[in-house]
């Protein structure tokens, strides 16, 4: 997986920092939903209407606003409309997100433990890190269909759950090519615990990974999408390899 340059936490005063110098950089609130709308949709072209409806909610702008906002963000990268090397302008269409420059970090507040028995405090632990994970996956779970799934499809997702060494795979226990894939890439060894989320239609098959840190206080997710064409081994080895 490519080492990505900048970390984006959402929702703070200074959401980009760069990882070898360790710069900060602050963005507007537009411009903060705009990379955030990019980077969950890095599989595909993000329309200037979707721009407008998710940037600037409920407010009239023009698509100058966008330029302008584009070229902020292209400027805070390290970008710009000549190199296009991390935001690409899609013709007359809207903008899209390549390569993995910019992570988009979770963080998970530490809870205030008041003093208490040594015996007590270790359950509390015990039982505060076993919600946490089971909260960080049906999060994930949502999110995961929020983004991927078709629009207007209700239905109840029956997902099915194994797990490999430091790896856990979830899918839907009736995508056949999804059962597949996670059973081919079971076999595969991963030097970290990664968490898998893969679903597919007729056309593409949508993985979402989160790399797990060993602190457990941060995660980096990537989210990308592939031809269902493609062989089942170069499939494999695509997600085996993004999600290193």
């Amino acid at each position: 997986m490519q080492e990505a340059m900048w970390e984006f936490r959402p929702g703070t005063s200074e959401p980009l920092k760069h990882r070898m110098t360790g710069e900060v950089r602050s963005l507007k609130n537009s411009e903060s939903r705009l990379l955030l709308l990019l980077l969950t949709h890095s599989h595909r072209t993000v329309t200037k209407d979707e721009i407008h409806n998710f940037a600037w909610p409920g407010k009239v702008v023009s698509d100058d606003s966008i330029t302008r906002a584009i070229s902020t963000l292209r400027t805070a990268l390290g970008d710009s409309a000549a190199q296009q090397k991390i935001i690409r302008t899609a013709p007359k269409s809207g903008y899209f997100i390549i390569g993995n420059h910019v992570v988009l970090i979770e963080e998970t507040p530490q809870a205030t433990i008041k003093p208490v028995s040594s015996r007590t405090q270790k359950n509390k632990l015990r039982v505060g890190l076993l919600l946490t994970c089971l909260g960080f996956i049906l999060v994930n779970v949502f999110l995961f269909n929020f983004l991927f799934m078709p629009s207007g499809n209700s239905d109840q997702y029956m997902l099915s759950r194994i797990i490999s060494g430091n790896t856990q795979f979830m899918v839907e226990s009736d995508d056949l090519v999804s059962l597949e894939l996670m059973s081919n890439l079971s076999h595969k060894k991963r030097s970290q615990p990664v968490d898998f989320y893969i679903t597919s239609n007729q056309a593409r098959i949508y993985v979402s990974c989160v790399l797990r840190t060993p602190e457990a206080k941060r995660r980096n997710s990537l989210n990308f999408s592939i031809d269902i064409d493609n062989p089942l081994e170069y499939i494999s080895n695509e997600i085996h390899q993004q999600c290193q």
